[in-house]
């Protein structure tokens, strides 16, 4: 329940972050159309499309999941929240500078991976 949630707030936070860029874009430009591909190549780009949509999606759980395992390590306190006990033994200190700067470490390298991942590809 805790790791749907933490899911939630990254799902969350992509999605602000993807309106925010929308917004920035300017508007009035029209989008280039295609001529409508014959019906068995329909076929063949629903396909692909599908196979994008899949490797975006596994592409995305396999980020939040690679972030709550680092969320987790940095975050001992948290990780005993949520019933992960195999940090109990690290709490540390959690205002010192070494550990702000992994936490920030941290969100920016999970926020540049996230930012590379299409949200157009997600369903």
């Amino acid at each position: 329940m805790q790791k749907r949630l933490v899911a939630t707030a990254v799902a969350a936070s992509l999605w602000l972050t993807a309106c925010g860029e929308a917004a920035n874009k300017s508007e009035g430009q029209a989008e280039p159309t295609a001529a409508a591909p014959a019906p068995a190549s329909q076929a063949q780009q629903q396909v692909s499309k599908d196979e994008q949509t899949l490797a975006a999606n596994q592409a995305y759980l396999s980020l939040v999941d690679a972030y709550f395992a680092d969320y987790l390590r940095l975050e001992p306190l948290s990780a005993t929240f949520y019933g992960v006990n195999d940090y109990n033994a690290e709490f540390g200190d959690d205002l010192s500078e070494t550990y702000l700067k992994a936490r920030h470490d941290l969100n920016s390298e999970y926020l540049a991976k996230a930012r590379s991942i299409d949200s157009a590809q997600l369903s």
